[in-house]
């Protein structure tokens, strides 16, 4: 057990913010359409209180190696984000539910048929309460040893307050061996707000319920890799991305990336969209940004009014008036996630007068 350095209850006000956000979206989406099963997974502070379940040998050494060499072959083909941290930091992400490796038997039957066992033995009632899930993404993550902006050595998803938003159980399964790399431990954050590192081999595996906070510590030399899958209550997902939208057809295409920096548009990144230079503008609008997790806590209000010009969109101009007017949110805001009236953005959209724009806490690592 590792004691945290600085206090970190498990029924902070910030667990509590940004659990929120999901109850927000379905009472906003509710008010207008037939209730949708949005807030099955418990809420973070209730999650720490669950234990993670670590399976020896879930995979051989030869379904191991086919893993890779399929994860390879996607990464390679493009199929991958980059994901860069705080601390200059980065990781790559390789897209894997819409390949054929995410149909075969390893991950349907073994791996979660493990995810399945573990909410029945351990009483989560996430998945055995209902047929009604399915698999949200199946990825692969490479940690390699980078140098940081600050000199450091660094590579990790090291925000001890991540959890995985919106899915209801996830599975991490270790692909490297760990003498081939130093660091990257995986730990979760416990009730008692100590952290939990998990020891895992390669093939073996761990299951935890997905709201339960967790993260990777920076490795320090060599690379590690992991198979991430993740079920939600949503419709199943192939699109290559951290689909956002538990609802309807996903409309996320490939071609919403940005050549500059090589992020999705799933990350809510700023990138260069289609909007007109030469359009005047006369007049400004005032649009409400209700403010999530880690947002909430830099500026420390629930909510702001921010006045963007007539016909902006979310990004660039809502997201450049906001780190304008609150610096603190320059190196948070790409992290994050938005919602416009209770609906995920995958890509910017035009505003309008009296829309509500939520800001929500960082999705990623594992």
């Amino acid at each position: 057990m590792i004691t945290m350095s600085r206090a970190l209850a498990a029924t902070s006000a910030a667990a509590v913010a940004a659990a929120g956000i999901y109850y927000y979206l379905y009472l906003r989406k509710s008010s207008t359409e037939e209730p949708e099963q949005l807030v099955e997974a418990p809420r973070p502070e209730v999650a720490q209180r669950t234990k993670a379940v670590r399976f020896n040998a879930a995979l051989s050494n030869a379904e191991v190696s086919a893993i890779l060499a399929a994860a390879t072959k996607a990464r390679d083909a493009g199929n991958s984000t980059l994901h860069r941290t705080l601390d200059g930091g980065e990781y790559r992400t390789t897209w894997l539910q819409g390949t054929p490796l995410a149909n075969e038997a390893v991950v349907r039957k073994k791996l979660i048929g493990l995810m399945e066992r573990a909410d029945r033995e351990e009483g989560w009632g996430l998945l055995s309460s209902s047929k009604n899930y399915h698999v949200r993404v199946v990825e692969f993550h490479e940690y390699e040893c980078k140098r940081s902006n600050n000199g450091g050595v660094t590579t990790g998803a090291p925000d001890p307050k991540h959890y995985d938003a919106g899915s209801l159980v996830t599975l991490d399964l270790m692909l490297s061996p760990t003498s081939e790399f130093k660091g990257g431990a995986f730990a979760t954050l416990e009730a008692n707000g100590n952290l939990q590192r998990h020891e895992f081999e390669r093939g073996d595996a761990v299951v935890f319920v997905a709201h339960k906070y967790h993260h990777v510590a920076p490795v320090t030399s060599g690379t590690r890799s992991v198979l991430v899958i993740e079920l939600w209550s949503g419709p199943p997902r192939t699109c290559p991305h951290r689909c956002l939208n538990p609802t309807g057809k996903c409309d996320f295409t490939r071609d919403e990336v940005d050549s500059k920096n090589g992020s999705a548009a799933c990350e809510l990144l700023p990138f260069v969209g289609d909007e007109d230079d030469n359009a005047a503008v006369e007049t400004t609008m005032a649009i409400t940004v209700a403010l999530f997790g880690a947002a909430r806590e830099a500026i420390g209000e629930p909510e702001v009014s921010i006045d963007v010009p007539l016909e902006a969109r979310t990004s660039p101009e809502l997201v450049g008036a906001l780190t304008a007017a609150y610096p603190q949110l320059q190196k948070l805001l790409p992290r994050c996630a938005l919602a416009v009236n209770g609906e995920y953005l995958t890509s910017p959209i035009a505003l309008k007068q009296g829309d509500e724009v939520a800001v929500l806490p960082p999705m990623s690592g594992g």
